[in-house]
């Protein structure tokens, strides 16, 4: 692929360091989410050298705790309108959603921007992700990732043969679509509204900070009639635990060892590798 587009590199990738920019923007968005009406109770953004950004506690939380609540009308959702005009009626709730959000997040005065500032970069995703090597890497995938990889790739083919007129009427680049598509299939969940009706892929902030485990690996994601909660599956100490998480919630198969998804219960020295959705 070629270099990213300006507005497709929304932030700078970790170089470990604690800097205050990279501080400041997980406080900013925190700030951002609250006064949306996202609850946050006892965990923050961390970024951790070499095992990624997730959730820390700051204070000790018991059992059955909601760590997080993220009210419906925060979520961002498919532009129904936007999709039926576009004759994307028929596309994939993925489809459907990345249009959505490269309409929405990709301009420069985006109402969106501090959430954005807190995804990862294009530079992240190409570290990791299968679906950006060139095919002469790919030719080294084991067996046993070659085969769900090649149902991914699949799978994007597909989205973006349906995307690939209204991203050129637009003037948005594949190399654009395929970022937000990653976005979409790294970040996103399956929204059911109360009210009955089909379903949809959503984007819920704050609570994507954290990767998908197996029950009882750390809390439990529950939808209400209102929104989405987290709840504690067990008791955590105060700044010993991390909710760490790759970017992606596909086959732990298709990320590298170092993406892996991690939860420490004391220490990162007792982390254990949870596996992915």
């Amino acid at each position: 692929m070629t270099r990213p587009s300006k507005k497709a590199r929304l932030s700078e990738p970790s170089n470990g360091s604690q800097d205050a920019s990279s501080e400041d923007k997980h406080s900013i968005f925190t700030t951002w989410a609250l006064k949306r009406g996202v609850e946050i109770n006892s965990v923050a953004p961390q970024q951790l050298p070499g095992r990624g950004l997730g959730l820390m506690t700051t204070a000790p939380i018991k059992k059955g705790s909601r760590l997080i609540f993220i009210p419906e009308r925060v979520m961002f959702k498919p532009d129904n309108a936007f999709i039926k005009r576009s004759g994307l009626s028929n596309a994939s709730p993925q489809a459907k959603l990345s249009l959505s959000i490269l309409a929405k997040f990709n301009v420069d005065d985006s109402p969106l921007a501090t959430w954005q500032s807190t995804w990862p970069t294009k530079q992240d995703f190409d570290a990791c992700l299968p679906l950006s090597w060139d095919r002469d890497v790919l030719t080294y995938l084991p067996p046993a990732v070659a085969a769900p990889f090649e149902r991914q790739r699949a799978d994007y083919a597909r989205d973006w043969e349906a995307a690939k007129a209204l991203c050129e009427q637009s003037g948005w680049s594949e190399e654009e679509f395929v970022y937000y598509w990653c976005i979409v299939n790294s970040r996103s969940f399956h929204w059911k509204p109360a009210t009955g009706g089909a379903g949809s892929m959503v984007l819920c902030p704050f609570v994507d900070y954290m990767n998908h485990g197996p029950t009882g690996s750390g809390c439990e994601v529950k939808q209400s009639g209102r929104g989405y909660e987290v709840i504690a599956e067990r008791d955590y100490g105060k700044w010993r635990c991390h909710f760490l998480a790759s970017f992606f919630p596909l086959p732990l198969r298709l990320i590298r060892p170092s993406m892996n998804v991690l939860i420490c219960q004391q220490s990162p020295s007792r982390a254990t590798t949870a596996q992915c959705r």
